[in-house]
């Protein structure tokens, strides 16, 4: 089972969605759900896929800090990132890819001229892809972002950082996960959900024309989006501020280890939900230094 969120900005306690619906969402729920499904399947992911920090004031005050020990806290596998992850600058992205332990995979980024893999410092965490053995089958993880970057961030604020048209990166990245012989292939992509594809957000130009992408993790436009089909790629987009937390569950042959079934869906984060207490315990003391400053 893949457990995954998308588009958090920050957002730690339950919130309001952009129609007033009140105490919904928050990590510290997410977490919840993320935990009980942990039991029901330990063989398990638990993914983000980007627009982690930017948002809320304790987002602000711990310039993503905070959300970065969370992840880690809870055991995040990996996480894309998202173009709000940008908005307070490089030294904050150089700062949270430094302190993730959780791996940060995003392939169709230059840095400085360089491509991913090649840049030093910190964005040496970054990489196109990688693969994670679970319960004995190999899955392939791939990491976009969305090919909108410039059109919202002032140069400065990207600090040398530029994004290249994510279609061959990402055909380049399944050739390389099919020759490691995964037996499958999930992409972390920020971006997701329209009517009709647009200038961020390409999903069905990338998937309708690519063979072997099994499962595509969206975000980036706030959807609710539980299960839809691109070409052959089951995909499921989770929202936004944690308001639903997404699974996905594949199943495969135990002997031969081929997919057999995909099965994708997303949970309402309400007051069925408790607070994580492992979260609140450690956000509480930056939420109270946060509520102070408000005050």
């Amino acid at each position: 089972s893949i457990y995954h969120t998308t588009d958090l900005h920050g957002h730690i306690l339950p919130t309001m969605t952009y129609e007033s619906m009140g105490d919904v969402g928050g990590m510290a729920r997410c977490v919840t759900q993320i935990r009980q499904w942990r039991k029901e399947n330990p063989d398990s992911l638990v993914l983000d896929i980007g627009d982690v920090y930017q948002g809320t004031p304790v987002g602000f005050e711990t310039e993503g800090k905070l959300m970065l020990d969370l992840f880690n806290g809870v055991g995040y596998d990996a996480w894309a990132l998202g173009n709000h992850d940008f908005d307070w600058g490089r030294d904050v992205v150089d700062a949270a890819l430094a302190r993730s332990k959780s791996e940060v995979l995003t392939g169709n980024l230059t840095v400085s001229g360089k491509a991913i893999g090649e840049a030093g410092d910190a964005w040496q965490r970054v990489k196109p892809w990688s693969i994670r053995e679970v319960a004995g089958t190999r899955i392939g993880l791939i990491g976009l972002v969305t090919p909108g970057l410039p059109y919202w961030l002032s140069p400065k604020l990207l600090g040398g950082v530029a994004p290249l048209d994510p279609l061959p990166v990402l055909k380049k990245s399944v050739e390389a996960l099919k020759a490691e012989k995964v037996d499958a292939i999930v992409v972390l992509g920020h971006m997701g959900w329209r009517a009709a594809d647009d200038f961020a957000n390409p999903v069905r130009a990338l998937l309708e024309s690519m063979d072997g992408v099994d499962v595509f993790l969206a975000g980036h436009t706030h959807q609710d989006q539980p299960s839809w089909m691109t070409g052959k790629t089951l995909c499921t987009q989770a929202n936004y501020y944690g308001i639903h937390c997404g699974r996905v569950d594949l199943t495969f042959d135990a002997d031969t280890h081929k997919l057999l079934n995909r099965r994708a869906f997303t949970v309402l984060m309400d007051d069925r939900f408790a607070l994580d207490p492992v979260v609140m315990e450690m956000a509480r003391p930056d939420l109270g230094r946060t509520e102070e400053h408000l005050a």
